[in-house]
């Protein structure tokens, strides 16, 4: 199973090296530096969030706040028809 993973801060980094265990995991991050202790595990760091979810079973997101969230996967669609989106994103209930 593919998992893009979008978000490779403190929490996004712990989350996805769990996934890594069984996973093949595309990860990406605005700074991709952020993203490099998940490479050196064995992820593949995607130089867009499009190429990320590309060929994606699964989407996982831990942006930075809700604005982030409609700015990369909201507004312009980025999640495929199909393809299940967990966000893990801390936001209020009414962003919710």
């Amino acid at each position: 199973m593919t998992i893009a993973f979008l978000g490779t801060g403190r929490m996004g980094t712990e989350l996805a090296l769990h996934l890594l265990k069984e996973h093949e995991l595309v990860v990406w991050n605005r700074t991709p530096s952020k993203a490099e202790r998940l490479v050196a595990a064995g992820a593949t760091l995607a130089s867009s969030p499009e190429e990320a979810v590309a060929a994606a079973d699964i989407v996982v997101t831990s942006l930075f706040g809700p604005d982030t969230v409609r700015d990369v996967v909201i507004t312009p669609r980025l999640i495929p028809d199909g393809v299940l989106w967990i966000d893990t994103t801390t936001v209020s209930p009414e962003d919710a």
